[in-house]
């Protein structure tokens, strides 16, 4: 578990919680646990039947310490990697993560199609949060982008709102009191605030007095060589 930088074991946090009070809890895990474990003795494989077991143990573990703190959380999924056995691995890992989270009534986002390209395959670049042309991931096809992660967040931004606005007091982290969870949005005019619209018929520019006139105001008569 990573917070604010430093690295603590998934078994320290129900202290952490009980220390940092937090209204909400954000979970994005997965990209560094394809790693070998070292069960009874023996170094199991990614994947295999004891490593599945005892990670799913660890995963269900720590959605059971989320759930017993009483705190709603929002648990993210894995995106797809450039490499294919890497994306495969993550797909399980997502299988693991969706179940544990909502065993634990947490809410789980599935951002995985988010990067995906039209033909459902790995893409550096895609859209942002936005719908505009992003560059998404970084060039060794794992790490993110600052766009990438932003259209993370905006995934992330619909249930954390839901979570927190479900809370009786919500405390802005602002020392203005700015709440980004209560600005209005924006307000339709009804029917009957809308202006009606008349059109008026265009002007003749040889009649601009509608006297029947030839002549603009401010013409002057023309005056002809040798007249008297």
């Amino acid at each position: 578990v990573s917070i604010r930088g430093k690295s603590f074991s998934w078994k320290s946090l129900p202290a952490i919680i009980s220390e940092v009070k937090p209204n909400a809890i954000v979970i994005m895990i997965g990209t560094n646990d394809r790693q070998q474990l070292r069960l009874n003795g023996n170094r199991e494989a990614v994947l295999t039947p004891a490593w599945r077991t005892e990670y799913e143990f660890r995963v269900n573990a720590f959605s059971a310490a989320l759930k017993n703190s009483g705190v709603p959380f929002v648990w993210i999924g894995m995106p797809p990697f450039r490499q294919s056995t890497m994306s495969a691995d993550m797909l399980a890992f997502n299988d693991m993560y969706r179940q544990a989270a909502t065993s634990a009534n947490g809410q789980f986002v599935d951002i995985w199609e988010a990067f995906l390209d039209e033909n459902g395959a790995f893409s550096i670049n895609g859209v942002d949060h936005i719908g505009q042309p992003a560059r998404l991931r970084a060039s060794d096809g794992i790490n993110l982008t600052a766009a990438g992660k932003r259209k993370i967040a905006f995934f992330t931004e619909k249930p954390l709102r839901e979570l927190l606005g479900g809370l009786n007091s919500v405390q802005s982290a602002s020392p203005s009191g700015f709440d980004p969870f209560t600005l209005p949005g924006p307000k339709k005019p009804t029917v009957q605030s809308v202006a009606v619209i008349v059109r008026t018929q265009p002007v003749s520019l040889f009649d601009p007095a509608f006297d029947g006139g030839g002549e603009l105001l401010g013409a002057s008569a023309a005056t002809v060589p040798g007249a008297n």
